[in-house]
Order: C-alpha cells, then sequence, then structure tokens
C-alpha cells in the first residue's frame, strides 16, 4: 500500500504562502475529498473562485476563513 501524498502550499519567494491556492490545496487545507469539494462548489457553499488566464484559484484568506467557521456537513436523512 502506498503512502498519502500531501502537496506542499504553494510560497512566494521568500517562503510566504501564496495569496491565491489550487483546489487540491484548498481541499487538504479543509481537509475534505475532492468529491465533496465539487458537492460543495455546486451547491454554492464554497467561496468564489478567481480566474486568471483560464486558472481558477481561491483566495487563501476566504478557505482559511471557511476553516475557521467550519466546512458545511452532509445532512444525515
Amino acid at each position: 500500500m502506498t503512502e498519502p501524498t500531501t502537496t506542499a502550499p504553494a510560497t512566494t519567494l521568500h517562503g510566504e504562502p501564496t495569496l491565491l491556492m489550487r483546489a487540491s490545496e484548498a481541499r487538504e487545507h479543509l481537509q475534505i475529498s475532492k468529491s465533496f469539494w465539487c458537492r460543495l462548489r455546486a451547491q454554492g457553499l464554497l467561496p468564489e473562485p478567481v480566474k486568471i488566464a483560464g486558472l481558477v484559484r481561491w483566495r487563501r484568506r476566504d478557505i482559511e476563513e471557511l476553516a475557521e467557521k467550519g466546512v458545511p456537513r452532509r445532512r444525515k436523512k
């Protein structure tokens, strides 16, 4: 069995975290799966992304605020 891989957060030349995050970084920060991320996005429960030259990124502060407030969890039926 292989060990799960984690992605290192993107940093600036000075070693500080970048202001924008890829979806994979945001998911890891929130500790949620790709499928749950997609479901939250489809339901409009994630912050609005920033689109730059065809790339989709999320503001680090928006993701950190979401983590502090708590990620919406699946409702039990």
